[in-house]
């Protein structure tokens, strides 16, 4: 089993929980734009429909 191992590059735990913990930070930040920019065109087609409506 040690020769499987024997090249492996070695792996600082610490960091790879840091990094992955940033990752989560970033991915939830853009699902909450990507979250705000769906209600905001919901919002903005109630406008539009609205305003079609008045014509």
């Amino acid at each position: 089993m040690g020769i499987l191992f024997e090249h492996a590059e070695k792996m600082d735990i610490q960091t790879e929980r840091r990094n992955t913990a940033r990752e989560k930070e970033r991915a939830d930040a853009a699902e909450q734009r990507a979250n705000a920019a769906e209600a905001e065109l919901v919002e903005l087609r109630k406008k539009l429909a609205r305003l079609e409506a008045e014509k």
